[in-house]
């Protein structure tokens, strides 16, 4: 549309855990990692990460916190930037019954699934939007 704007694709890489020493330990080396797209609004932005934050708590999650994804506004083209929205990430740490080994990995793997499917939900069912910014 503007003649520098892409078309949002992505590639997918392996997780960078040396960015996210603040949130590994020896207990924790390889946390459950969130990315999601939130509303500029800031109390929206809380609304939903509160959301968040209490489904992985229902689903035996230790939520450890929340990073704001670094980015350059600067290099976007004029409806990206429009459109651009607050990018985090959040991370949890697998319930106590899932020891982290490869055996239990998929049992990690889809508890975060079904948290993903169940915040889906709630968030219908509480009328929490975004698609307006």
């Amino acid at each position: 549309g503007d003649g520098v704007s892409g078309d949002g694709a992505g590639i997918m890489t392996q997780i960078p855990w040396k960015l996210f020493d603040e949130f590994r330990s020896d207990n924790c080396p390889q946390p459950g990692v969130g990315q999601v797209f939130l509303p500029r609004d800031e109390s929206r932005q809380e609304e939903v990460k509160d959301l968040i934050e209490q489904v992985c708590r229902a689903n035996e999650l230790d939520f450890m916190g929340w990073r704001k994804v670094p980015v350059d506004p600067s290099v976007l083209g004029e409806n990206a930037r429009n459109a651009m929205p607050s990018i985090w990430q959040f991370f949890v740490k697998a319930p106590a019954r899932l020891k982290e080994s490869d055996s239990t990995r998929d049992g990690f793997e889809r508890t975060l699934y079904l948290v993903r499917r169940r915040f889906d939900a709630e968030r219908r069912l509480r009328g929490i939007v975004w698609d307006d910014d």
